[in-house]
């Protein structure tokens, strides 16, 4: 077969995602592209170099260019995936010094409130003064 001339099947699959095989045809037999057929019941071929099949190939081909490869998709997807894991560390790390935040938060509530509880006969000055946390004892070495 000439090269310039391909069947309808062959141009279908160089210009997926442009135009389908019946759309192929449909143009061919409506005679705005141009096209022979073996008569009946026979193949049609399509001559690749119309204007109409051209600007098809060409927006194929500009589809297949902006198609990544599996290569650039698999590197797309460990690039994700380092950045989730960062995110998901980040995360972590903020959510233990949540966690310890209000651990000392519950810790010095409850050491309020037992003062509180305590006789009247504790100076009220002293019930009131919060113990230094391990936290803050580190600071003041």
């Amino acid at each position: 077969m000439n090269p310039k001339w391909n069947s309808i099947s062959r141009l279908a699959q160089r210009t997926q995602g442009v135009i389908t095989a019946s759309g192929i045809k449909t143009a061919a037999t409506e005679g705005r592209i141009t096209a022979t057929h073996d008569g009946p019941g026979g193949k049609w071929l399509i001559d690749t170099t119309d204007p109409t099949v051209m600007e098809w190939l060409e927006q194929a081909q500009r589809i297949q260019d902006r198609t990544p490869t599996p290569e650039e998709l698999r590197a797309e997807n460990e690039e994700l995936k380092t950045r989730l894991k960062e995110k998901e560390d980040k995360l972590e790390a903020a959510l233990k010094e949540l966690a310890e935040t209000r651990a000392e938060t519950l810790r010095l509530i409850d050491w309020y409130a037992r003062r509180l509880t305590v006789s009247d006969a504790v100076k009220p000055h002293s019930r009131l003064t919060p113990p230094v946390s391990p936290k803050q004892a580190g600071r003041c070495k």
